[in-house]
């Protein structure tokens, strides 16, 4: 029996990149419009913002509607995601003069053309500002691994799913 300080073990799954080297934050933010649930993270040239929603072609934060004019780097992630579907978790980011990628973790039955055999965990963090045990605030993600050369299994990406507290 795992005690609670064992690492959840590895499972099968798949990771697909989707990289768009012309994609404009204005193109992210209407892709993502349609996700059920959001949240994120906006670096801005005032500061970095929690994003809490994106509807209206706006990026909402706690602090307001975040003016994507100031937007230099963004990170938007699906919140709504079961452990009933099939997608375990999906990402957008952009960087201003890079495009935008969208990732995307999915269980082993996926049989998506583009995407790479990879094995998952699910991990959380605690947020900026919690402590335990008064405010155990966490941010949840899977990290993904892959197998390289000679078998050995790396770390190549975390995607995140939590939601702000």
């Amino acid at each position: 029996m795992p005690d609670e300080l064992t690492m959840p073990a590895l499972e099968e799954g798949t990771w697909a990149l989707s990289p768009d080297p012309h994609a404009t934050l204005v193109d992210v933010v209407r892709a993502v419009a349609s996700a059920d649930s959001v949240a994120g993270i906006a670096y801005t040239t005032a500061g970095a913002r929690a994003i809490t929603s994106v509807a209206g072609g706006r990026l909402h934060s706690s602090e307001g509607d975040v003016e994507l004019a100031t937007v230099y780097e963004m990170r938007l992630w699906m919140t709504s995601v079961t452990h009933n579907s099939e997608i375990l978790a999906r990402e957008w980011r952009w960087v201003n003069g890079s495009g935008s990628a969208e990732i995307t973790v999915r269980k082993t039955s996926n049989t998506q053309e583009d995407a790479t055999p990879c094995w998952y965990r699910n991990n959380a963090y605690l947020q900026h500002g919690a402590t335990l045990p008064g405010n155990p605030l966490t941010m949840t993600s899977i990290e993904v691994f892959t197998e390289q050369e000679y078998g050995n299994t790396v770390f190549v990406d975390e995607v995140m799913t939590g939601k702000w507290g």
